[in-house]
């Protein structure tokens, strides 16, 4: 019995045991194979790190590559590169959209912008070479010009060896009067020297006299200047054309000389030098300018038995060629004998004729402007009457004495009209064939056109229906 139980404890026992050990195996078995599947996916991550790792070099190796490529270097980073890239394709030229641009289109447009220039560049060639053209033929008319300016200087040069004689012996004559003018002004100047310890008021006084005695002296120098080219009033242009059928002369002064309509200029005998002198055989009103060198004028008064003719010398105060002659007036002026001011008239012609009014004593002794030694003429009419007042007694003697001290020419009106070709009788009813139609246009009784008083005869005004008839 006890022998069997043994057996049984031993059967038990090795049952036990197969058991454990069938289970151990299974579970050796188990383990072995999770062991061997961690083994197999470890090895797989390790070849995806290793993959990784590869691809990573490989694209750090061509961002490098790419980055200097664009030239920059391997520490660039990236919000830089996007900057500059914003910066450059914001930098294309109107008519690219940034958005569209990129470092593979800039070569293309940069070939585009290069022939738009070259082709710029070629049209700007072929302008330089136009205009190199026109400035050699500029330049050729220019040397032209400067010729005929030669010749011209030279013909002028011959006409004036007289007038440079004079000039000569009123250069001597103004340098003697220079240096007693200066020894008068130095003993001024000892006296006032020695009245200066006396009084402030005559040192003053005296002072005021040398500064005036100054400007004589200057105007004298300035006279002597004006000497050199108008000792005498030269003619200004010649006639060169008449009809005398549409009474009508061509001259030869035109734009080129700054001629305008309406200039009037005197008419003398062909050959006249100082024409100053001469009374005028006619005179011309300036109504077309035809060119540079060509006018189209009327003539406003000749004589039948001394007529205009082709080669006579034209002349005016108050018109210089290129320039403006400076006037001052003074005095009543009454060029028709009607006893009324004629003085806007004397002004009108100096106007229109180019000339300049830069000072004048009116008809109630006002004055207003300035003369100096650059004022050619005064031209002076009637002196004031007892019944004038002393303001214009007095502006009408100090306008002249101021004149006189600075060597400006003092004319009278009828001298001043007759230079400027003005005719009265040009200006009065002609009977002869100058007449003009405008002279005998009908005129009202009294000279006063007559006006309606607002009433209107019945069988003038306009009937209105319902109205009682007239029949």
């Amino acid at each position: 019995m006890a022998a069997n139980r043994e057996n049984q404890g031993l059967q038990i026992a090795l049952i036990l045991f197969v058991i454990v050990t069938v289970a151990l195996a299974v579970s050796c078995y188990f383990f072995y194979a999770k062991a061997q599947e961690k083994i197999q996916l470890a090895a797989a991550m390790q070849a995806d790190k290793e993959r990784a790792e590869t691809t990573s070099l490989k694209a750090i190796s061509q961002n490098n590559q790419l980055k200097k490529f664009m030239g920059y270097d391997e520490e660039t980073d990236y919000e830089t590169i996007a900057a500059n890239f914003d910066k450059d394709m914001h930098a294309f030229p109107d008519g690219y959209e940034p958005e569209t641009m990129d470092y593979r289109t800039l070569p293309q447009v940069l070939l585009d912008e290069i022939v738009k220039t070259d082709a710029a560049r070629i049209a700007a060639e072929k302008r330089a070479q136009l205009a190199e053209a026109e400035k050699s033929q500029i330049r050729a008319q220019e040397q032209a010009l400067v010729v005929k300016v030669r010749d011209d200087f030279a013909n002028v040069v011959e006409e004036n060896k007289g007038v440079r004689t004079r000039y000569v012996t009123d250069t001597t004559r103004v340098e003697e009067e220079k240096t007693r003018m200066a020894s008068q002004l130095r003993a001024a100047q000892q006296e006032v020297t020695k009245l200066a310890e006396k009084s402030k008021d005559e040192v003053q006084q005296l002072q005021q006299e040398l500064q005036k005695q100054s400007q004589i002296a200057e105007s004298f120098k300035n006279q002597v200047k004006q000497q050199s080219t108008d000792t005498f009033a030269r003619p200004q242009g010649e006639v060169t054309r008449v009809n005398k059928g549409a009474n009508v002369v061509w001259i030869n002064l035109g734009s080129g000389d700054g001629l305008n309509r309406q200039t009037s200029f005197s008419v003398h005998p062909a050959g006249t030098e100082d024409v100053g002198d001469s009374g005028g055989k006619a005179s011309i009103e300036v109504t077309r300018i035809l060119n540079d060198r060509l006018a189209e004028a009327r003539i406003v008064n000749d004589e039948i038995t001394n007529p205009i003719m082709v080669g006579d010398v034209i002349y005016s105060p108050a018109w210089e060629p290129g320039g403006e002659t400076a006037f001052a007036l003074a005095g009543f002026m009454d060029i028709d004998d009607d006893g009324n001011s004629d003085r806007n008239k004397v002004k009108s012609l100096i106007l229109r004729s180019g000339g300049n009014i830069v000072a004048e004593v009116d008809d109630e002794g006002r004055r207003t402007g300035k003369i100096d030694i650059n004022t050619r003429y005064l031209v002076v009419g009637d002196a004031p009457t007892e019944k004038s007042s002393k303001e214009a007694m007095a502006s009408y003697s100090s306008i002249q004495k101021e004149a006189s001290s600075l060597g400006i020419e003092l004319i009278s009106v009828d001298k001043f009209l007759n230079l400027m070709g003005y005719d009265r009788r040009a200006h009065s009813v002609r009977l002869d064939r100058a007449a003009r139609s405008e002279d005998f246009k009908a005129r009202p009784a009294g000279g006063v056109l007559k006006s309606s008083d607002g009433n209107v005869s019945d069988a003038f005004k306009k009937r209105e229906p319902g109205g009682r008839s007239a029949y």
